[in-house]
């Protein structure tokens, strides 16, 4: 998948709201397509996390109540059945969620700190002390409280509410960092005891922020020991993707390494890094306050709130398509997203990306969206 890269000039269009009971819509050149509200048609919910994964997604609405959709393999809906859903659905049970992980499977963490997972339970996963899949949120067999969870293909982590680190499931490629045996299927600390101030993992590795800053890495290239990714400047923020990962320092430069197919580096170029470093900077002037790396692109949020991708653009992943037809052109630099909002988070996936505004809305655009007035769409639609 090889893409060619091109500059767009920033787009400045007025927007002209109409507001309603119902829903704002949006009459200007850069608004997001499809219908507003849940479904398309029932009353629209407040949102307070998007998630966007490889096959499935999810989002936490009003408050923690969990809706996710897409392919259901094993039950990663978590609706009690495997059948798939084109549009969210609510995960089962009363649990209140204040964080989610997205993967081949499903974990949360409740609102008063306990681990849940969901879905298939290949090698240990879903860290209950079994090898079962479940179709419905499964406490994890733990008393440790989380602040919020990671997942990667085989694995799953959680960052404790004292910073230690625990994982579960496969330990083949070291994603346990020094754990014994080939799996675990109930949480074990790893990294030796270290704190961590962010988490997160894609694949067959697990990095974390150390207290001093320092990006730490295990699994796939690292191997089973905690080390630093080389000619690392300090980070903030960081992203792990399935062959690349992001940064953004404090200073609000964004700085990526690996795989560069189609761009997803930013660096105006396609000539990749390595996966254990160095990283190279993103090509702009911009400033940024987080980032996302998906499958085989990257999101970011600017400090001005506007929302930026680059990299594969093949099912619409960049979110700067044009009102009137298709743009699926790749771009090697960061491209802005078509729509006037103003983004409080965004979460790259696969083939989709998920966002949450500063007004609490949720959109997405790429392969999949869960609006069905816009089921694919290369601009951000409304949920």
């Amino acid at each position: 998948m090889r893409g060619r890269a091109r500059s767009r000039a920033a787009l400045s269009v007025p927007a002209v709201c109409v507001v309603t009971l119902a829903a704002t819509a949006c009459l200007d050149g850069l608004s997001p397509t499809g219908t507003g509200g849940f479904a398309g048609n029932a009353p629209l919910l407040t949102y307070d996390a998007t998630y966007a994964g490889s096959t499935h997604h999810c989002l936490i609405a009003n408050g923690g109540r969990a809706r996710c959709w897409g392919s259901n393999s094993g039950g990663a809906l978590g609706d009690g059945t495997t059948e798939a859903r084109s549009q969210p659905g609510r995960v089962e049970g009363s649990h209140l969620f204040a964080t989610l992980g997205v993967g081949p499977h499903t974990c949360g963490v409740t609102t008063n700190g306990f681990a849940y997972c969901w879905g298939s339970n290949l090698n240990g996963r879903l860290g209950d002390g079994t090898l079962q899949g479940r179709l419905i949120p499964t406490r994890v067999a733990t008393d440790v409280k989380f602040s919020t969870v990671t997942l990667g293909s085989l694995h799953s982590c959680g960052l404790a509410l004292d910073s230690t680190l625990y994982c579960w499931g496969d330990n083949q490629s070291g994603q346990l960092a020094g754990a014994e045996g080939e799996l675990s299927t109930v949480p074990v600390q790893v990294a030796d005891g270290l704190r961590f101030t962010a988490i997160d993992a894609a694949g067959l590795v697990t990095c974390g922020l150390d207290e001093q800053g320092v990006l730490l890495c295990w699994g796939g290239p690292w191997g089973a020991v905690p080390r630093p990714l080389s000619g690392t400047p300090s980070f903030e923020r960081f992203s792990i993707g399935d062959e690349h990962g992001c940064g953004v320092t404090a200073e609000g430069e964004a700085w990526c390494w690996g795989a560069n197919d189609e761009g997803r580096l930013g660096s105006g170029t396609t000539d990749s890094t390595p996966f254990d470093g160095p990283p190279v900077q993103v090509t702009t002037e911009l400033r940024f306050r987080d980032i996302s790396a998906g499958f085989a692109h990257t999101c970011a949020i600017a400090t001005d709130g506007r929302g930026y991708c680059w990299g594969n653009d093949h099912v619409g992943q960049l979110g700067d398509g044009e009102a009137d037809g298709p743009d699926d052109v790749s771009s090697s630099t960061p491209a802005p997203l078509r729509t006037d909002r103003f983004w409080e988070s965004i979460s790259a996936g696969r083939f989709l990306n998920c966002g949450r505004t500063d007004r609490h809305e949720a959109f997405c655009w790429g392969f999949g969206t869960g609006n069905p007035a816009a089921p694919n769409s290369e601009r951000p639609v409304q949920l």
